[in-house]
């Protein structure tokens, strides 16, 4: 059995998650500031990004969740999003599952998602105006996937579980930076870093999510750790939210794929 690993990541989503908490009258109730990313999609081939401030509003009493944020429409118009407080469902472990018919929302129809109350890793997509497909998410951080490392001289490779891979979007979708924790590009499990980067990556909105690519990039550890021929594809549809990708790193090809949530459990 896979281990799950809730490390630097972990720890940096709850710090933010509590730093953000705002005081209210009712203590069972918890707000935080995020990061969401939209992408609209419709009519010929179109897809629309938008990267907006959101918060999400927790009610533990009543175990419930609420955002608010906005997006773009396929004409690229900016729209307000306060969703009515959905009730939270577990489907497994630190997973809950939340949805909305819609009646309370102009618009918009169908609209269901998901939550890591662990990472607050969100998403969540919805129908607008019965054509358009709206897709949202928090920042990318994928705490269960896998990293197989192969030396392409003699096929010899390792797999790893312990670590957390995550995208940052920038606000115009066109960059994001990768961070990876407890980075091991070796057969034999040493970690190398605790935290390493990879900035300014080329990012193509597509029909089911992003395609993330450069042909080398400099790694946040100056002179070390290269990533050559970089190629992820990030799945974010509503019957599958992943990462499939690789790189080269001091010669060896590192390849990491799985799930940004549990699959399990959904």
């Amino acid at each position: 059995m896979k281990k799950l690993s809730f490390l630097l990541f972990t720890l940096l989503a709850v710090t933010m998650f509590t730093s953000c908490l705002k005081d209210e009258p009712n203590k069972d109730i918890f707000t935080a500031e995020v990061t969401i990313n939209s992408r609209t999609s419709g009519g010929a081939g179109n897809i629309v990004f938008s990267n907006n401030l959101g918060v999400i509003e927790i009610d533990n009493a009543n175990m419930t969740i609420k955002f608010t944020t906005g997006y773009k429409d396929i004409n690229g118009a900016g729209h307000n999003l306060t969703t009515p407080a959905m009730p939270l469902t577990p489907v497994g472990g630190a997973i809950y599952s939340f949805s909305d018919s819609g009646s309370s929302l102009n618009g918009i129809s169908n609209l269901n998602g998901y939550i890591d109350m662990l990472t607050t890793t969100a998403w969540y997509s919805f129908t607008l105006n019965g054509t358009e497909k709206v897709i949202s998410t928090t920042d990318l951080i994928f705490s269960y996937a896998t990293m197989t490392v192969t030396n392409p001289d003699n096929g010899n490779n390792n797999s790893y579980y312990n670590f957390q891979c995550a995208f940052f979007l920038d606000e115009t979708g066109k960059k994001c930076s990768m961070v990876i924790t407890n980075f091991s590009p070796n057969l034999n499990g040493q970690i190398v870093a605790n935290q390493i980067a990879w900035k300014d990556l080329t990012v193509t909105p597509t029909a089911t999510g992003y395609h993330i690519t450069t042909e080398m990039a400099e790694s946040s550890i100056k002179g070390f750790h290269t990533a050559k021929n970089l190629d992820f594809v990030v799945t974010l549809t509503d019957q599958s939210r992943r990462i499939d990708g690789s790189f080269m790193c001091n010669d060896l090809n590192i390849k990491i794929e799985g799930d940004l949530f549990p699959k399990a459990q959904l």
